[in-house]
């Protein structure tokens, strides 16, 4: 189904992406068409960009009062980044076996800036109890565990300060999530409400419906698909919540 905005959500945060045209339901932006991995350097700013936001995302829809930031490091450094996805993913297999479930959980590696090789960044968000030292060196016998208390938007501010060009391994996906994590809500409809409040964050952008490096090399750019964007987002609080209630209202009695 076509859609002229789009909507997610979680419960402290909203996002509306509104198109000046209409957007084909299949439609999917292809920035790229022929991609050469670099041998060596750091990670492209948009790629970086690209896993904040995704990240961001993610914490807002599970954080909850139990949420626990652990910082996983090797008591020898580990400067081989697949070693130490190894070592991570035996504290996934840990965590299982002993406390008996899947944590709903991120990973984020980085790499030390001074030589001390990979360690990782993990919040648990449904772990309810007190980890004692004991039962820490059981799940990660590789070395020490930091572990601190996160709340609201501080767990998303926490993380993202380790997610730079420079502390994310090139040609590897740098986080790790588990597969029971809530996505944000997202609603496409074809009504296009605004909103009375004043957003905490806007920006604009130009869109092409089809594959325009394709289309521009074959000579074939159809200016029919030309689109622009405009995202607003939102912070839901006690002030925010009866006009964003409102604009949710409308958009149903719209579509």
């Amino acid at each position: 189904m076509p859609y002229l905005q789009k909507i997610m959500y979680t419960d402290s945060k909203i996002r509306v992406y509104t198109y000046q045209n209409q957007v084909p339901s299949d439609f999917e932006q292809i920035t790229r068409v022929d991609y050469t991995k670099r041998e060596e350097g750091t990670k492209r700013d948009d790629s970086i960009q690209r896993t904040r936001d995704k990240l961001h995302w993610l914490i807002r829809a599970n954080a909850t009062k139990y949420t626990k930031m652990l910082t996983l490091t090797h008591k020898n450094p580990v400067h081989d980044y697949e070693e130490s996805l190894k070592h991570v993913k035996a504290f996934k297999r840990n965590y299982k076996r002993i406390i008996g479930y899947i944590p709903k959980a991120l990973y984020v590696a980085e790499l030390h800036p001074k030589g001390h090789g990979w360690h990782w960044h993990v919040i648990l968000f449904n772990h309810d109890s007190y980890i004692p030292k004991t039962l820490s060196r059981r799940l990660w016998p590789y070395g020490f565990v930091l572990i601190k208390a996160v709340y609201g938007s501080d767990v998303a501010r926490y993380l993202m300060k380790y997610i730079t060009k420079e502390s994310q391994p090139l040609n590897k996906k740098g986080y790790l999530r588990s597969g029971n994590l809530e996505e944000p809500e997202t609603i496409q409809t074809m009504a296009s409400a605004p909103t009375a409040l004043t957003p905490t964050f806007e920006k604009s952008w130009s869109l092409y419906h089809g594959n325009y490096e394709m289309d521009s090399n074959l000579n074939q750019v159809d200016y029919s698909k030309f689109n622009m964007c405009t995202m607003k987002e939102y912070i839901i609080n006690d002030e925010t919540m009866p006009i964003i209630t409102e604009f949710f209202r409308k958009i149903y009695e719209m579509d």
